[in-house]
C-alpha cells in the first residue's frame, strides 16, 4: 500500500489495515507537519487513528483534555477482561446513539 492509499484509508475510516500483527508496526505511515515537513511513522494492523477534531471535541474543544479522555479509556480497557471491555464498548455505542439523536442546542450570541 503506498502513502496516498494509506492516507485515503485513514480519511475514510480510521482503521489501519496492512501487513503484520496488532503490535508489529508493519504499516508505513507519514505524519504531515504544519510546516510542510514529514515524519515517518509505523502503525499496526487493526489499530485506529482518530482525527484531531474528534479528539478536540471529546475535550470540549481542546485537544489536551480530549487526549486525557482517550488515554483514560485506553488504560481502563487494558485493565479489563474481554467480557467487561465488550460491555463497555456496548455502553459507549448506546450512549453515542442516544446523544446523537438528541436535538442540538441552539447557539446564542453573547
Amino acid at each position: 500500500m503506498d502513502t496516498q492509499q494509506f492516507i485515503k484509508l485513514l480519511q475514510s475510516s480510521g482503521r489501519v489495515s496492512g501487513p503484520g500483527t496488532g503490535t508489529s508496526d508493519s504499516v508505513p505511515a507519514i505524519i504531515k507537519k504544519k510546516d510542510g515537513g514529514e515524519i515517518p511513522a509505523a502503525l499496526s494492523e487493526g489499530e485506529f487513528v482518530i482525527r484531531a477534531d474528534v479528539v478536540s471535541a471529546l475535550g470540549g474543544g481542546a485537544t489536551d483534555p480530549g487526549v486525557q479522555v482517550l488515554d483514560f479509556l485506553q488504560q481502563s480497557v487494558l485493565k479489563m477482561d474481554r467480557e467487561k471491555a465488550a460491555l463497555l464498548g456496548g455502553v459507549i455505542r448506546d450512549a453515542c446513539e442516544m446523544l446523537t439523536a438528541m436535538p442540538k442546542k441552539k447557539e446564542t450570541n453573547a
